[in-house]
């Protein structure tokens, strides 16, 4: 993932103490929109995946592994000279929520071209698979097949996915998605250890509704100082060259039609996994400069994840996607950058 290309995506205004109180006591002037949500994007499958698999606690506990592992990773901090504590900059714009994800799972069935392993100077393992249509993610650990003698924490992949016919890189001249994110970083207290995924958001087009698989080249770029994220994939060589079988669980997506307007203020939320949360939103003309945020029944705010582009329903609306953090509120605000504090927002209710 390239983290300068979301900057403009990501760098929101962060939400002022007075502006929080006045999200959390805005409930006398706030339209709620009531809506029943599908149980199942939200509640966990643990207990379901026991019974399916039995006495396989082994294959669980890889599967979960990743993910928590990836949760790790983002939950962790530098401590600067000055004492000042600052987030894990390596996954500073990764807002997945692992652990809906890890719910969601599926153990991974791969293949690796073993012959593929020297040449890449890369070992990968598929350890997991999650796929809900609109969002794949892959879980992966790996290793340098040097055994990391330069101590790197981070491993930039190029990466290549083929699936029914159609390539994914993170080279945005392949314009079929809009997010493809690869990364490996060093478990905590590793020499050679790595943990990451895969990430394809794909279009409305290109969505996964049947079992599939996806052929995967992976090229090591340590040590190439001029490769950056959005490189053109067709320059690297020697990739470790594996495939892995994806079955799509469609019904973890809620398509929902939920909107409201007002006065020209319109919000709408489209889509929902567990995963993410597709919202659109407009407002009228005449406020200047308005910033639209969303948060949770407590006040903080709901990250974007971001994307190179954003899902176009061809009604003129706003759209962007949320990280699902299982909200049981969403109220979405618009925020004059003007000075005039907030000016407008809708509360929509989720319950089961």
């Amino acid at each position: 993932m390239n983290m300068n290309d979301y900057k403009k995506v990501t760098d929101r205004l962060e939400i002022s103490e007075r502006c929080r109180e006045e999200v959390l006591n805005m409930s006398k002037r706030t339209r709620k929109i009531k809506h029943k949500i599908n149980k199942k994007v939200f509640i966990s499958i643990a207990a379901a995946a026991v019974v399916a698999f039995g006495s396989t606690a082994a294959i669980a506990a890889k599967q979960y592994g990743v993910f928590e592992k990836l949760k790790a990773n983002k939950e962790k901090t530098t401590v600067l000279e000055d004492g000042r504590e600052i987030p894990n900059l390596d996954m500073k714009y990764d807002n997945d929520n692992y652990g809906n994800i890890a719910e969601h799972a599926q153990p991974a069935d791969e293949a690796v071209k073993e012959e593929t392993i020297k040449l890449s100077g890369l070992q990968v393992d598929v350890e997991s698979v999650y796929c809900d249509g609109r969002n794949l993610v892959i879980g992966i650990t790996g290793s340098l097949t040097d055994g990391n003698p330069d101590g790197v924490s981070y491993i930039g992949l190029g990466t290549e996915l083929i699936i029914d016919g159609v390539k994914y890189t993170s080279d945005l001249k392949y314009g079929d998605c809009i997010r493809f994110d690869s990364l490996l970083l060093l478990d905590e207290g590793a020499e050679n250890d790595f943990t990451g995924s895969i990430k394809v958001t794909f279009k409305d087009h290109n969505k996964l509704t049947k079992a599939t698989t996806a052929n995967i080249k992976l090229y090591n770029t340590v040590g190439l100082e001029e490769w950056y994220d959005h490189d053109s994939i067709d320059r690297l060589e020697n990739p470790l060259e594996l495939s892995v079988d994806i079955i799509p669980d469609t019904s973890l997506t809620e398509e929902t039609d939920i909107s409201v307007s007002d006065n020209g203020f319109k919000a709408k939320i489209y889509e929902i996994t567990p995963d993410s949360i597709i919202i659109g939103t407009d407002y009228p003309t005449g406020y200047g400069t308005i910033e639209t945020y969303c948060v949770d029944e407590n006040g903080e705010k709901i990250p974007f994840i971001p994307m190179y582009s954003q899902p176009d329903y061809g009604d003129g609306m706003h759209t962007f996607i949320c990280s699902n953090t299982n909200p049981s509120e969403i109220t979405v605000i618009w925020i004059s950058k003007n000075g005039d504090g907030i000016i407008h927002e809708y509360t929509f209710e989720l319950s089961e």
